[in-house]
């Protein structure tokens, strides 16, 4: 009689966690019975057969066609099975189980009796190690390393500090190994350590994510008390003329400055000063700088018939930023320049062949300009801004994606910028090394060159792959990524439009 014999797991897949147990299945066609008796050697290893448990003579119980050999790994067994395969079908997949048997077949007829053993049956299943089984981030440190904020002020400032974070002793569980790091909304990297802009003021959190060989993650964070810090800021400024007194008058050779000054104050450290300088209209380069003193006039030795440029001048720590204002000559309904050929309205007239208005004007009846029109100021348009607009239009400017490695065959990488309006069009391949994109992970595909992106204002994003909607989204330092809704290849499209 011809007995066949099979070996199998009757699980399909199997985690380690120490506790489960895994059946290994050795079944025949016949039953047992007092006329034929089976039993069997058996034989289970590891991925790579670092770990294995044998049985002999496992016997088949009479009247049964099989019998379930229990066994549970240990935790150590998780040694060999280090390494992600989640593309056999199981996402978590990092090993093998492998098995082997040799079935013994003894058979009674009247007297005779028949023995016969039968080998080179085999069995395997993908196997994974227990969620418990996770790689740990290790230490996290933070340094500075930008030397914009002074080292004594021992702080981090909103803007200008740039933390260096490091993980150290990051370590994979049970033989894995740590394969990535990632800090932030950044995108995976090789190195435990990365430079972070801190953007933000408060408790600022950095998530620091280690990813290992089966690629399990775990994430820990560290919080840094970031200073608020915005650039200093005068308001409301005026140069009054005045006596040296104080007391106002058009033909005052003193004038009195008036402004409203706005700073951060960095808990205390940063101290901000303001100086002024002035010069004749008619003049290249401005005087010798002096301080300001609230409430005190500037003795400037004035002209009564000259205007004056005034630049003030704010410095903190980090940023200094330039002011202006204008002194008016002392107020004529209408002169003429002296011994010249100049003539204005409400001001002195300080120029040769020069018609100079120093009041607000209103025309009642239509302008004509033969000459070309020169605009300094603001020019609207019934509400519209034109000069800006006609700016916004002269400094339109076209410019190419920086794209990753793991977005190939481009067809688009366009961003456009109009004023402040920014547009692009990213169009290409996402792939995932020698794997496919795998459904609800990020992925970094591009770089915004600077200037196309707005650390303050974050743009609309409409992503697309194999023309399925799914997540995109563009950080604060540029990086672009998309978040794919399905595993596979992915055919992908990214549109944005935001301000700078």
């Amino acid at each position: 009689m011809a007995v066949r014999f099979t070996l199998s797991f009757s699980e399909k897949y199997f985690v380690i966690d120490g506790v489960r147990s895994l059946h290994l299945v050795c079944t025949t066609d016949e039953p047992a019975s007092e006329k034929n008796l089976y039993s069997f050697d058996a034989e289970v290893s590891s991925t790579n057969g670092l770990y294995s448990k044998s049985w002999k003579n496992v016997q088949m119980p009479s009247g049964k066609k099989s019998v379930s050999i229990p066994f549970v790994p240990p935790l150590e067994w998780a040694n060999d099975f280090t390494t992600n395969i989640g593309d056999i079908g199981y996402e978590k997949a990092c090993g093998l189980f492998q098995a082997t048997m040799t079935a013994h077949y003894t058979a009674y007829a009247g007297t005779l009796v028949f023995e016969n053993d039968y080998t080179g049956y085999a069995a395997q299943i993908p196997g994974g190690v227990a969620d418990k089984l996770l790689p740990t981030v290790g230490d996290i440190t933070a340094e500075a390393v930008d030397g914009l904020v002074p080292a004594e002020w021992q702080t981090w400032v909103q803007g200008k500090s740039i933390a260096r974070v490091t993980a150290s002793h990051a370590a994979g569980s049970y033989g894995s190994k740590i394969i990535s790091w990632r800090f932030g909304h950044g995108q995976e990297q090789a190195d435990a350590k990365a430079d972070i802009a801190l953007k933000e003021s408060g408790t600022v959190t950095i998530p620091v994510t280690v990813t290992d060989s089966r690629l399990r993650t775990a994430t820990a964070d560290i919080l840094l008390q970031v200073e608020a810090y915005q650039p200093p800021n005068l308001t409301q400024i005026t140069s009054f003329r005045c006596h040296t007194d104080g007391t106002p008058a058009e033909n005052g050779t003193a004038f009195l400055p008036r402004y409203k000054l706005k700073f951060s104050e960095v808990a205390g450290r940063n101290v901000p000063s303001v100086i002024c300088r002035w010069k004749k209209v008619t003049e290249q380069t401005y005087g010798m700088p002096q301080e300001p003193i609230a409430g005190q006039p500037l003795d400037a030795s004035l002209e009564a018939e000259t205007s004056y440029n005034v630049k003030y001048t704010v410095s903190d720590a980090f940023t200094t930023i330039d002011y202006y204002d204008y002194i008016s000559s002392t107020v004529y309904l209408l002169h003429f320049m002296k011994g010249g050929t100049g003539i204005a309205v409400g001001k002195a007239a300080e120029a040769n062949n020069l018609f100079d208005v120093g009041l607000e004007s209103s025309f009642r009846r239509d302008v004509a300009v033969e000459g070309n029109l020169a605009v300094t100021g603001g020019m609207t348009l019934g509400g519209t801004d034109i000069a800006q607009t006609l700016t916004d239009l002269g400094n339109m400017k076209t410019t190419q994606v920086l794209c990753r490695e793991n977005f190939t065959g481009v067809t688009e990488n366009t961003v456009l910028k109009c004023g402040r309006m920014v547009f692009m069009r990213l169009c290409g391949l996402l792939k995932n090394g020698e794997n496919p994109p795998f459904e609800g992970q990020e992925y970094q595909v591009a770089d915004l060159p600077n200037g196309f992106y707005s650390e303050k204002y974050l743009p609309l994003v409409v992503a697309l792959q194999n023309n399925l909607p799914c997540k995109g989204y563009v950080t604060q330092q540029g990086a672009v990524y998309v978040v794919p809704a399905q595993t596979g290849l992915q055919n992908t499209e990214i549109f944005t439009v935001g301000i700078v």
